[in-house]
């Protein structure tokens, strides 16, 4: 009886083991044939080339020494020791390609990742355009902070290629991913991008959408419902790596390393990171260094929110506006916050913004005091009629009388030519806020007194 039952499961483990070598050989070379004629297809804008195209068992299908070259030369090739397509499981991989193949209705399975191994990364070059933007980083702060603070790395005060490639590394990113994972039954569609270095570090990028019906291109191609946004940096060992290469250039050890950045000045953040973080924010970065491990920000935005009317806002209000959070090492550090500075790369500029702060009162006098001169009949008519077709009747506001006008729409003019339309809610001591509309509804921005050039009452 067991003999009996030993022999069934031999020989149906032959047949299975057959059928899938039958099957991984047709598919592979039917795979090969269609991406030749792909490249064939493709051949006028680009050279696409690679090696072996391999069905595994798993789920996967694999291509080696993938190799995308653009005919235009300024563009620069594209590399992978390998790409892989992975489904959830054979058997999904199995039904789609057959379905496919027999040309019946098909669809997406419920999770799908496209990975790409080995890449050759155009960062990590001395002489591209990322090196020398490093390079010109360096050298602007290393002007700032002269006599201030020293480069925190041996001379650097922001590493790049050539200290990366100091630390043992040949590449700052070799790996890329992106995926998808959708729920049917609650119809939540989580989207996920990244990419890092093996036992280095990990960045990745996930979106979860809400009242995702199904994974046809016409659900696709709707406004989605935008759950939470989450960004993640997962340290693997390149920050400890970084600490001793630092430590060792400066001849002190990790922890006088760690330390180090507890003085330095809000100037150096500014430069570096582009915001100035609060000392919560500092100290929760001092411990992250001392025990690397993760690094989240995770966004919440309302359920009315349209990422169209980002632009509008400055970046210190996003966090109220997103629902920014942020977590290191799995505590939530509050408050975040995003301090951006004025002007920090632009050191010979602040003083022309507080001379034109402190001769604002007298230009928008002086602005008054011309739209209030009494100019000839036809001139006067001309400029009335202009200014009819541009904005409609206006009136040049003080910037000191304009709480005076809450509740009226004004027309609000700021740096680099730009303006807002809107109804004004509020005036504080630093802004005003406009309510605005966009996209059938409206929603309230603040503005920094600071930035505006002008205001005009419209009738």
């Amino acid at each position: 009886m067991i003999l009996s039952l030993l022999k069934k499961l031999v020989f149906l483990s032959i047949v299975l083991l057959i059928a899938w070598f039958g099957f991984k050989y047709y598919s592979e070379k039917r795979i090969k044939e269609g991406l030749e004629q792909a490249a064939y297809m493709a051949a006028s804008e680009a050279r696409i080339r690679f090696d072996e195209v391999t069905v595994d068992i798993s789920g996967a299908i694999v291509l080696s020494e993938l190799e995308i070259a653009p005919r235009n030369y300024m563009e620069d090739k594209f590399y992978a020791k390998k790409a892989s397509v992975v489904f959830p499981n054979t058997f999904e991989m199995i039904k789609l390609m057959y379905d496919i193949r027999m040309e019946n209705d098909w669809e997406m399975p419920a999770s799908l990742t496209l990975r790409f191994d080995g890449i050759d990364d155009p960062l990590i070059s001395e002489y591209g355009l990322y090196a020398q933007s490093v390079k010109a980083m360096n050298g602007m702060i290393k002007q700032r902070l002269e006599g201030v603070a020293e480069p925190v790395c041996g001379e650097y005060y922001v590493l790049g290629p050539s200290a990366i490639k100091e630390m043992g590394y040949d590449a700052m990113f070799s790996s890329l991913f992106v995926s998808y994972d959708f729920n049917r039954l609650d119809q939540k569609l989580s989207l996920r991008v990244g990419g890092g270095v093996p036992d280095s570090y990990t960045v990745t990028a996930k979106i979860n959408l809400e009242n995702q019906r199904s994974l046809g291109i016409q659900d696709l191609m709707t406004m989605p419902s935008i759950d939470s946004v989450e960004l993640t940096y997962q340290d693997e060992g390149l920050t400890e790596k970084t600490n001793r290469f630092c430590a060792n250039k400066e001849g002190i050890t990790v922890d006088q390393y760690i330390e180090r950045f507890a003085a330095l000045p809000d100037d150096y953040y500014a430069l570096s990171l582009g915001i100035i973080p609060n000392q919560v924010m500092k100290t929760a970065y001092l411990d992250f260094m001392k025990t690397p491990d993760a690094i989240t920000i995770t966004s919440y935005p309302p359920p009315d929110f349209n990422p169209m009317i980002l632009g509008m806002y400055e970046a210190q209000y996003l966090v109220e506006v997103l629902g920014l959070s942020l977590s290191i090492n799995d505590k939530t550090v509050t408050p975040f916050e995003l301090n951006i500075p004025k002007n920090a790369y632009q050191p010979k500029q602040q003083a022309n913004v507080e001379e034109k702060a402190s001769n604002h009162g007298k230009r928008e006098r002086m602005a008054v005091q011309e739209s209030e001169a009494e100019p000839p009949a036809a001139k006067k008519e001309q400029k009335k009629s202009q200014l009819q077709k541009q904005i409609g009747s206006s009136r040049v506001i003080p910037l000191d009388q304009i709480s005076d006008y809450i509740g009226h729409y004004v027309k609000v003019s700021v740096e680099r030519s730009k303006h807002f339309i809107g109804r004004l809610v509020s005036v504080e001591s630093d802004t005003v806020s406009l309510q605005l509309r966009h996209g059938g509804g409206t929603f309230t921005m603040p503005i920094e007194k600071h930035r505006i050039e002008s205001i005009e009452r419209l009738r």
